[in-house]
């Protein structure tokens, strides 16, 4: 578990993980808010927190008590083989709250599966039929360590 409150905390860590992009944008901008809300509300509790792991998340869903409250924003994206899930609790009027984002890689190994698909075209009232080769996306999986 990583809890961010600054800009320079969270560049100092993204320089050492190979996040994409889009998970990068998201954090950052995720810390913007934090730190407008810390910079502008005496006594704020507000912070970006990157959990890797659900006992990570239940750790954190204690600490901060939010166990039994739902997210203001809730959000599953994907981009690189890398899924992160954004929850967003706001706690107070004032914008008290967490950002907290858990990552979920998937395994490495996985490739795209190439499949035979048939598609027919005509030309001048002629029936040409032919099958191509494509490609076609596969849905990552991660492994349960019990099979391994």
């Amino acid at each position: 578990m990583k809890t961010f409150l600054t800009q320079d905390q969270l560049v100092e860590h993204l320089s050492r993980c190979n996040y994409p992009s889009k998970l990068k944008d998201s954090l950052q901008s995720s810390l913007l808010a934090v730190e407008l809300i810390r910079n502008n509300v005496d006594n704020a509790i507000a912070a970006l927190v990157l959990v890797e792991s659900d006992e990570e998340m239940a750790f954190v869903m204690s600490k901060y008590n939010l166990a039994d409250v739902l997210p203001d924003i809730d959000v599953t994206d994907t981009q690189n083989n890398v899924t992160w899930q954004k929850q967003v609790f706001i706690s107070s009027d004032s914008g008290d709250g967490i950002a907290l984002f858990k990552i979920c890689h998937f395994e490495p190994f996985i490739r795209p599966v190439t499949g035979v698909c048939k598609t027919q075209s005509r030309v001048n009232n002629v029936s040409n039929r032919h099958t191509e080769a494509q490609q076609c996306p596969q849905v990552p999986q991660s492994r349960n360590e019990k099979e391994i």
